[in-house]
């Protein structure tokens, strides 16, 4: 039983080895996908490039990186988004007070 969407995901033994891993991923139920053979020799046989993935359907490229190297860029990729809207409301109160003051 997947104890982030009570429902039965995938193995018991599956779900312990990558929850693990994950962390705190409460309320989500984003079921990790098994790497393949080829996908595992790729990822221990990068030193300096991650590898890549291709989706056929759609050729979007992704990129397999270690799930605490995500955490990290995306908390990066977060604070950006939260100080570019900071700012663009910063610079709408500037210009409106700018126009009062005139």
């Amino acid at each position: 039983m997947c104890r982030w969407c009570s429902k039965d995901c995938f193995s018991e033994r599956v779900m312990a080895d990558w929850s693990r891993q994950a962390g705190s991923f409460e309320g989500q139920c984003d079921m990790p996908i098994l790497l393949t053979e080829d996908q595992q020799h790729a990822l221990d046989s990068t030193d300096t490039q991650p590898p890549q993935v291709v989706d056929p359907r759609t050729n979007a490229a992704y990129v397999l990186i270690p799930l605490t190297d995500y955490q990290a860029v995306r908390e990066l990729v977060e604070d950006e988004k939260r100080q570019r809207a900071f700012r663009t409301v910063s610079h709408a109160n500037t210009g409106r007070r700018l126009a009062e003051a005139s």
